[in-house]
């Protein structure tokens, strides 16, 4: 039997077939093409897109754009950018972030859609500016752009994309205007963002969260959900610590007012849906406070306006119905001021700087019928609470101010807007005002001096042109009646206007243009009481004035209109304090061309009346006092 012999020199089976898979040549071009793949990836991908930013910023946009750092990863399918920056020729910022990441998923060839894992931004920068020639930056970037050739593509389906997770942060944006005189800027940061499960696929809805802080203090929140297909989103939005000072920067060359002092918080839930193309939305329990408001003029140093809060609560919006509803609105707490100049013009009406006067303003178009139905609005609550006033009205022949130390009303309004006509009603009418002064310029002392006067139930309806009052109560207080040495009467003058002025005309031209229709306004006033009250009178035409005081007077007046027709009905008494008592009641025609009245006095002191009657005749009268009754007819 012959020996088996082994060579030593031949290689072992496993090495040969480790050899022919090596060698295979479709192992081979597969490694290198992987290869290929990862060279192509980690190295040449990434300096191409850092010169092709470079290169269409500068041949295209005509502006400087520059990336620091590009990394991808073609096994994990990934894009890490960092330090991207554009800016302007002359190197002012237009947008920039500090990273942007992208992690694509492979899971896409099975979804048949664009997947996104991850989207991520950090400390992206935009720079929104307004120019010297009053373009927008973005508008004038917008020009450089290539523009397309042919008509636009017909608008499709969205492409099929789903992204698991995307955020913006630590983002800043900054508004900047430097076509105003007094140019303006303010940044919002750090500004925030998050969504998830964001997907054009039909019906699918993510999460998302919005957070960014105001410039000057104060924070805006928005989260809830969204769709893309269709597109749909609902969810709550809020606003806190919004300082007006901040939107002031960008109006103050249109405004005649210092900056002004005042906090903003709102919140309101919302449901956007765009069926059909056609926008619907729905706010819900709308809250709006506005604190410590404080509007000055220029040049002024007491406020036009100081608020310690404005709340409204509840408010709802329905862009379909056209439908705006307030539950409650309440002005709480302060001081409003107002003065009409010697042309009688408010000084409200000049706080928006528009080139002309009140006066040289054309005339507002004619009234144009509208194809669409009226927006409808409905507050069911209205209040001012404790609220004092300061009136000065320098278009009378002697200037006058009224001040009211506690302003308070209560009402229910509804109105419609772009209809032909104008709409709207005020209901539950109830007014309440204390320390009410009226002054003429220069006279520490009030011509008049109301303690109340309290307005109870009433009603004006602009459609119908038609206003009823219930109950209108003074309730103590004083006047004063001199008539100086030249014989004029103060109280009388103080209501005489050196011009009608512009609020006088326009009553005047509103009531003329209703009578020209034939539809005139219609005023009624049920019952009017005067109680507490006490006038002085006197007189300096003589060599010595005569004076009464008449006090405890006490007035109701029932049926006041001008209908033309219904005579009102009056009941009145009051007291001399020096010596008597008057009582008269009847009626008098609504245009005082004829009256019915019964009087009665009784031991009415006319020992005043001395310097009078001394002007006439030497006889001197010591004492006397005079009572009668009398049935008097006009």
């Amino acid at each position: 039997m012959a020996e088996k012999t082994t060579d030593v020199n031949a290689p072992p089976k496993v090495f040969k077939s480790w050899k022919r898979i090596l060698f295979n040549r479709w192992l081979l071009v597969g490694v290198a093409a992987l290869i290929v793949y990862a060279l192509l990836g980690f190295f040449l991908v990434p300096h191409l897109i850092t010169n092709y930013v470079a290169r269409f910023g500068k041949e295209t946009l005509k502006r400087q754009a520059a990336v620091g750092e590009v990394r991808v990863n073609p096994f994990l399918f990934t894009l890490d950018v960092k330090n991207f920056s554009l800016t302007e020729s002359n190197g002012r910022p237009i947008v920039g972030f500090g990273r942007l990441f992208v992690d694509f998923e492979l899971s896409s060839l099975f979804r048949w859609a664009w997947t996104f894992a991850d989207i991520r931004l950090e400390k992206p920068s935009l720079y929104m500016e307004i120019e010297k020639d009053g373009r927008l930056n973005f508008a004038t970037l917008a020009d450089s752009l290539p523009k397309s050739e042919g008509p636009p593509p017909e608008e499709g389906p969205p492409p099929r994309l789903v992204i698991q997770k995307a955020g913006i942060i630590d983002g800043s944006f900054t508004f900047s205007d430097r076509a105003k005189t007094t140019p303006a800027k303010a940044t919002f940061t750090p500004f925030n963002l998050e969504f998830k499960e964001i997907s054009t696929l039909p019906e699918q809805k993510g999460p998302y969260t919005i957070r960014a802080d105001l410039p000057g203090g104060g924070t805006v929140a928005w989260k809830g959900e969204v769709s893309l297909q269709p597109l749909f989103s609902k969810g709550l939005f809020s606003m806190t610590g919004f300082k007006l000072a901040t939107a002031w920067k960008f109006i103050r060359d249109k405004l005649r007012l210092a900056e002004p002092k005042g906090e903003v918080n709102f919140k309101t839930s919302y449901r956007f849906d765009y069926p059909e193309h056609a926008p619907l939305l729905v706010l819900e329990n709308g809250n709006l406070a506005l604190k410590g408001l404080e509007l000055v003029e220029n040049g002024q140093t007491k406020p036009l306006v100081s608020l310690d809060a404005i709340e409204i609560s509840g408010v709802g919006f329905d862009l379909k119905r056209q439908l705006v509803t307030i539950p409650e609105i309440r002005l709480i707490n302060g001081r409003i001021a107002a003065s009409v100049n010697e042309n009688g013009v408010l000084n409200w009406q000049t706080l928006v700087v528009t080139g002309d006067t009140p006066e040289k303003r054309a005339p507002a178009p004619s009234r144009q019928t509208s194809k669409n139905p009226p927006w409808q609005l409905k507050a069911d609550s209205v209040k001012i609470e404790n609220v004092a006033v300061d009136y000065k009205d320098g278009s009378r022949v002697n200037p006058l101010a009224l001040t009211v130390g506690g302003f308070n009303l209560s009402l229910k309004a509804t109105g419609a807007v772009g209809s032909a006509e104008p709409e709207g009603t005020l209901d539950n009418l109830q007014v309440k005002l204390s320390e009410v002064n009226l002054y003429a310029e220069g006279d520490e002392n009030p011509l008049v001096k109301l303690d109340k006067f309290v307005l109870d139930g009433g009603k004006a309806d602009i459609g119908d042109r038609s206003i009823q009052l219930n109950r209108v109560e003074v309730k103590g207080g004083e006047s004063r009646m001199v008539r100086d040495h030249e014989g004029r009467i103060h109280l009388v003058e103080a209501f005489a206007p050196a011009d009608p002025g512009m609020l006088k005309r326009k009553i005047a031209e509103t009531g003329e243009k209703a009578r020209s229709e034939g539809k005139p306004w219609a005023f009624r006033l049920d019952s009017f009481t005067l109680n507490d009250f006490k006038t002085l009178v006197e007189d300096h035409t003589f060599s010595s004035a005569v004076q009464y005081t008449f006090q405890d007077i006490s007035t109701t007046l029932k049926k006041i209109s001008n209908d033309g027709k219904t005579p009102i009905e009056f009941d009145a008494e009051l007291k001399v304090a020096q010596g008597g008592n008057v009582k008269f009641n009847g009626q008098v025609g609504p245009s005082g061309d004829h009256a019915d009245a019964n009087v009665e006095i009784s031991g009415f002191n006319l020992t005043p009346l001395q310097p009078a009657i001394a002007q006439y005749t030497t006889l001197g009268l010591k004492s006397g006092n005079l009572s009668t009754t009398a049935k008097l007819k006009y």
